[in-house]
Formats: structure tokens, sequence, C-alpha cells
């Protein structure tokens, strides 16, 4: 599938584990969460050139959030997009690798494709309903609410549309039909406005504003993210 790195997979036996190295996704939302929040802590603090306190610790889970939710996302949309079907996503059969700075490696299971509908449903109730309850359930302040993370899964749907029309416009019906389908799930309903594309506007904000520097008063567009609410 050569739409990107965030459409990239690599497989593993079914049953088995990938092999040293990699973690399953019940890994990420156990003991390993704090971990990784505060990685990307760390790492938004280096970019931004600040201390770390000074970066929300629920800022660095909505961040977190986005990159799962797209490596999630885009290798069912990216499949069905070319084939029709494609592979199914289950808490169980997705491993990742902890990497910061890119879009993380992902192994899949060995199995059969499955109808697109089947496998939508499949990566919104599973791996990702396994996320959002990890992340809305931390203690506060470093939960970060559902409306933000159903918001962030809609974003990566809308972002893993427009990579597959960037490289390949012939597919873009194609890419639009699978991407609506997503977004007309009741996983997902109501937390955008506008078709999928330059137009798309989520309802909700990933928060990430938050690290701009100067303060709210002074904050342009440039800001906020493409599709973010407060544009």
């Amino acid at each position: 599938m050569d739409l990107g790195p965030y459409f990239a997979v690599e497989r593993h036996p079914a049953h088995a584990g990938p092999g040293p190295g990699w973690w399953s996704l019940h890994d990420l939302t156990g003991a390993l969460l704090e971990e990784r929040v505060e990685a990307v802590r760390a790492a938004l603090a280096g970019l931004g050139n600040r201390a770390v306190d000074d970066v929300p610790v629920r800022v660095a889970g909505s961040v977190l959030h986005l990159g799962l939710a797209a490596r999630l996302v885009s290798p069912v949309l990216g499949a069905a997009t070319l084939t029709g079907v494609a592979p199914r996503l289950d808490p169980e059969t997705w491993w990742w690798q902890p990497v910061l700075g890119g879009p993380v490696p992902v192994s899949l299971a060995d199995g059969p494709d499955v109808p697109v509908a089947e496998a939508v449903t499949a990566v919104l109730t599973g791996p990702l309903e396994v996320l959002r309850e990890a992340l809305a359930t931390r203690p506060v302040p470093g939960n970060v609410p559902s409306t933000v993370l159903r918001g962030n899964v809609a974003s990566a749907v809308n972002g893993a549309y427009g990579q597959v029309v960037a490289r390949r416009p012939d597919l873009e019906p194609a890419a639009r039909a699978v991407a609506a389908r997503f977004l007309a799930h009741p996983g997902l309903a109501g937390t955008g406005t506008g078709e999928c594309g330059p137009e798309f506007r989520r309802r909700s904000c990933c928060l990430i504003y938050r690290l701009a520097p100067g303060g709210a008063a002074v904050r342009g567009r440039a800001a906020y993210c493409g599709d973010c609410v407060l544009r």
C-alpha cells in the first residue's frame, strides 16, 4: 500500500506477538500510558524550548492520541479505498513500537480482510474505544475529554483521506466514500461539519493551540490546525 508512512503496516502470525521490541495495545493503555504521555510532554517541551511543566498534561495526552488514531484509521481507510475490503483491527491484533517524531511502527496479526462496514466498526469500537477509555479516565488534570478524543479520530479520518487524495487523485471518489462511512458511524456522528477535505471542520478542539506562544490575545490563525473549530 504505497500511500505514505501512516498507511504502512507489518504483519505477524495470528495468535502470537510480532516479537521483541513490540508492545500490545493493552500494554499501552496499562502501565505504559503514563510513560508515553510524559514522553510526548517532554518532546513538546523540547520543540517549544520550554519547561516540561509548561506543557499541560492534557495537551500531551491529546497529541499522543492524535498520532495513534491516525495509525489506526489510516490502514483501514487506505485498504478499503484500494481494494474494497480492509483488515479487521482488534485490541489483541494491533501492536506498536514506542517511537517519537513520526508515525509509530505498527504490526497487525495475519487474518482475512473484511467488508468495509465491518472494518470501520471494528476499529472504532475496538482499539479506538480502548484508547478513549484509558485517556478519558486518567486522573484530573491529565484526563482528555471524550469529546476531544472523538474529534481527534474524525480529524485523523479527514487527514487520511487527504493523504490518499494527495498521492492518488484518481482514488478521490473511493476515499471520500470510505471516509464518509467512518464519519457517519454512531461513534463519530456529529464530530464535524462539511465534507472531507479543506472544508471539513471538527466540532471540538485538539488542544494543541494551548502550546502557541503569547497567550490567547495574540494567537493568530497559524496557532490552529487546519480543521480546528476555533478557526
